[in-house]
């Protein structure tokens, strides 16, 4: 036994080692890196902040965070297309509340279908705005998933557990696989890990489910924009939006779904 402990003691030893004096180094290196894409991507393409900057977030009142008060703000405030997204955003919000409400008959069901949804949203809007999913934000959906799953109240712990692990791998190779083909990225790391938060919400079963209907959205998505814009939109689609869509559309009817794809 202690000659086992003093083995595996070593090797770890030789691990810790190796993470203390690599990882830093290579976190630094993918860090400046990101950063310098991010900044020669941001002098290349428009800014797409049509919102105050910081130095007038002054400007911005208490009742400009209520819900449809966008249609008020002034010019001054946000521009009209910020207004309108804002608006959409409420409507969105609200219609798929009361959606969810009507669909669960249980308090704790459509209570954390709520939460469920609402980070969807938030996650969504942010990432259609600035290509960013927080991983705040996805960390607390993938935990909140998790906990959920332990009650079995959409699946199993299990389920959860090995859906999010697999989910997260899955799209990890696709993306491996397209950036050596590609020489450049394609999914962003904030779509490994929405994903795997919302199938740990859905289970594993609904994972090709998902990762399908996600696909067609934003193929569907990217032929209407080509058809609208022509050559003249070529910046990059967020993948966010459409995973979002498709976990909430199974968290709610995935059986549904299931039987009415021609498989």
């Amino acid at each position: 036994m202690l000659y086992t402990l003093f083995a595996a003691t070593c090797v770890a030893s030789i691990l810790i080692r190796w993470i203390a004096l690599q990882l830093p180094n290579r976190l630094q290196h993918s860090w400046t890196k990101e950063c310098f894409e991010y900044l020669r991507t941001r002098t290349t393409q428009k800014l797409r902040d049509d919102c105050l900057i910081p130095a007038q977030k002054s400007e911005i009142k208490w009742w400009h965070h209520l819900p449809f008060s966008s249609v008020f703000w002034q010019q001054k405030t946000c521009t009209p297309h910020y207004r309108i997204r804002f608006f959409l955003l409420d409507i969105f919000l609200f219609s798929s509340s009361l959606v969810v409400c009507y669909h669960f008959d249980s308090y704790l069901l459509w209570g954390s279908a709520l939460i469920f949804t609402w980070l969807l949203i938030a996650s969504s809007f942010i990432d259609f705005e600035h290509q960013i999913l927080p991983d705040e934000i996805t960390y607390i959906l993938l935990w909140i998933g998790l906990i959920a799953s332990c009650g079995n109240l959409y699946t199993s712990s299990t389920s959860a557990i090995l859906g999010a692990l697999t989910a997260y791998l899955s799209l990890f190779i696709v993306s491996l696989l397209f950036r050596w083909i590609r020489k450049k990225e394609g999914i962003g790391q904030g779509d490994l890990k929405l994903f795997a938060a919302i199938v740990a919400w859905t289970g594993i079963i609904y994972l090709p489910l998902i990762l399908f209907l996600a696909s067609v959205f934003a193929l569907i998505f990217i032929v209407a924009r080509k058809v609208v814009y022509g050559g003249q939109c070529s910046d990059p689609i967020s993948f966010g939006p459409f995973i979002a869509l498709t976990g909430w559309l199974v968290l709610l009817w995935g059986d549904q779904i299931i039987t009415y794809l021609p498989l």
